[in-house]
Order: structure tokens, then C-alpha cells, then sequence
């Protein structure tokens, strides 16, 4: 299962401007580049996440930090990113990267918090020929945070490219700010299926051509707390025989490397995607699927994908119905 948490505060720092506070901006920076007047002009992201109201459920086995990019420039084919944990309080600001306040108490270069810069306590991730979205295994920072505190951590490059004369240009992120489907995410990740997928006396689906798809999905849910969806796999051409029943219902289990994923239908960007942490899981009564809705983006439209994994073969299917998931019980209509 994943449980989402946004950020709670984010800005960015720059070297070339030392004063500059961008605490409302829309746009996260992380650069290593110089300006057409040849100026060396770093920049760091501060984020933070509040942990405080994480569920008793959640049990997290992995933790990755998501960062979606706007664009990039001048970026070279390899390079990596590190993150590391914060030991003091910042304030996140008013400024955005256009407008300084008169007066401003806000994080900037000058008044940026300690950054324990550990190996042991840390995340990084490597860029060649990749998406340029950050998806940070950051699960060393997380337990640093329930056990030290937490206050929040840095994305840079390393210390020996920011004293480099090399340029590694600029990467800019939606930021907490920017209402969209694309701010930063902490994703808390464990399996909640292993151990436990229980087929009954229900008999495996074992033909070659299979439907996939939801029973009883309702139309409408609310963010906050899991959801269960019963999923059918069914024969898609089954046999015809001489019985008094309709062979349709009869119930069969999916192999345990079955998957499901939940992809937003405006933007068609996956919010939870296929991996060990999104398995379809089965009781004596069939397959389904508990998804954790907290911090979802709110008021959007979703569908249910499933793969299956069979006989050395992947199999994916996209279910009939999609459902909303609206805010608190009020409509966006």
C-alpha cells in the first residue's frame, strides 16, 4: 500500500542572489550553472514534510521522495542529485522568485538551517538517459526524522560539484504552491498483501483470453482513509455446457503477481503505479484491492489499470468505470 503526504513548507536558495527568498513561488530550482554575465548561480530545495498525523496502519518499508519536473536546461547526459536531512527550524517566507518583500523573515542563502550532510543519512539519485522526475529512495532520511526529529531536508548536488567551474545547469520542479496533480510527494510504501493472499476453495483463472475488471466500484469517494474495491477476472470466452448455472458468476483468483494501479484521467499521469506495493490481493470470497486515499489530489477523475503475470508474459487491462474523489464530502460541482 502507499500513503501520500504533501509538503508542508518548500523554497528555494540561491547563491547569486543571497537575500532572495522564494517561499510562495510555484517553481522548486536545483542547479549548478553559470548566468550569460558569467556568475556562478547555485540553487538548493528545502522541503519539508509533516509527519505528525501519519495513520497507526502505515508501517512504511520504503520511502521515496517525488519531485515532478517543469524543465530542465543545459543539463549534462550524466549527473546525480543527493538529499540530505536538516537539524534546525526555517521559515518557508512570502517571497516568490519575482517579488522580495520589504521585510521578510523567510529561508535564503544567507539564513539557510545546518544540513547534516551524512552518507549514512541520506538519499541520492543518478540521471542518464532517464525521466528527469525525482523518485528519491529516501527511507535513511525518514527514519533520521522519527528518531532525531524532523525538520526537513535539502535536494543539491554534491559538495564537490557546487565547488566545481563545471556548469550542470538548471532543473525546475513544481512546487507545494503550484496547485496541480504535480506537487512533492513523500510516498510512504509497505506490503500489505505478503502472507496473506488467501484463494478459499476458489479454483485458479487459468485461460488464455481473461477480463479484468472491477465489481461494485462507486462512483464517487471521499479523500481520507482506505478504500476496497472487489476486482473479477473471469474468462473472456468461456465454454459453453449443459448447467443450470450461469458460468459468468463463477469466481476464479488471479495468479499473486496480479497488480493494480490508479492513473488520473485528465493528465493520464499515474498516481500509483504498478510495483510490490500496489498487489492485488484475494480472500476466500475473490480478489481486491485497498488503496490508501489520504492526500490524494482531490476533486479529479481516476481508473482503476490491472497487470497480470503469467506464463512469462504481462497482461494489462483497463477497467470499464472510473470513480472521483472529492474533498471532504463536498462536490466540485
Amino acid at each position: 500500500m502507499i500513503h501520500f503526504i504533501t509538503a508542508s513548507k518548500d523554497a528555494t536558495v540561491y547563491t547569486l542572489d543571497k537575500t532572495k527568498n522564494t517561499g510562495l513561488d510555484e517553481i522548486l530550482t536545483v542547479s549548478k550553472h553559470y548566468s550569460r554575465f558569467a556568475e556562478k548561480d547555485d540553487a538548493r530545495v528545502f522541503i519539508r514534510f509533516d509527519l505528525d498525523n501519519v495513520p497507526s496502519y502505515v508501517t512504511a518499508s520504503d520511502v521515496s521522495l517525488c519531485l515532478n519536473l517543469t524543465a530542465g536546461e543545459e543539463l549534462p547526459i550524466s549527473f546525480s542529485l543527493f538529499a540530505y536531512p536538516v537539524t534546525s527550524s526555517w521559515n518557508m517566507g512570502v517571497g516568490t522568485f519575482v517579488y522580495q518583500p520589504t521585510v521578510n523573515d523567510g529561508i535564503t542563502w544567507n539564513t539557510q538551517p545546518h544540513i547534516l550532510q551524512s552518507g549514512s543519512i541520506s538519499g541520492s539519485q543518478n540521471f542518464t538517459y532517464q525521466s528527469l522526475d525525482i523518485n528519491m529512495n529516501v527511507k535513511p532520511i525518514y527514519n533520521y526524522f522519527t528518531a532525531s526529529g524532523n525538520y526537513g531536508l535539502v535536494i543539491k548536488h554534491s559538495e564537490s560539484i557546487e565547488s566545481t567551474s563545471l556548469d550542470y545547469g538548471v532543473m525546475n520542479f513544481y512546487s507545494k504552491e503550484s496547485n496541480t496533480i504535480n506537487e512533492p510527494l513523500l510516498k510512504l510504501k509497505w506490503d500489505d498483501v505478503s502472507g496473506s493472499y488467501s484463494t478459499g476453495s476458489l479454483s485458479p483463472l487459468t485461460a488464455s483470453s481473461i477480463i479484468v475488471k472491477s465489481k461494485e466500484l462507486k462512483p464517487t469517494y471521499y479523500e481520507g482513509g482506505r478504500v476496497k474495491v472487489n476486482i473479477i477476472g473471469r474468462e473472456q470466452y468461456p465454454l459453453k455446457t449443459f448447467s443450470s448455472s450461469f458460468s459468468y458468476l463463477n469466481v476464479k483468483y488471479l495468479p499473486t503477481s496480479s497488480f493494480y494501479a490508479i492513473r488520473d484521467e485528465i493528465t493520464k499521469k499515474k498516481i500509483i503505479d504498478f510495483s510490490i506495493y500496489s498487489k492485488i490481493n484475494c480472500n476466500s470470497e475473490g480478489n481486491f484491492v485497498i488503496f490508501d486515499t489520504t492526500n490524494f489530489p482531490k476533486n479529479r477523475v481516476y481508473r482503476l489499470l490491472f497487470l497480470v503475470q503469467r506464463a512469462g508474459f504481462d497482461e494489462y487491462f483497463e477497467d470499464d468505470l472510473t470513480f472521483e474523489l472529492r474533498n471532504n464530502g463536498n462536490s466540485r460541482y
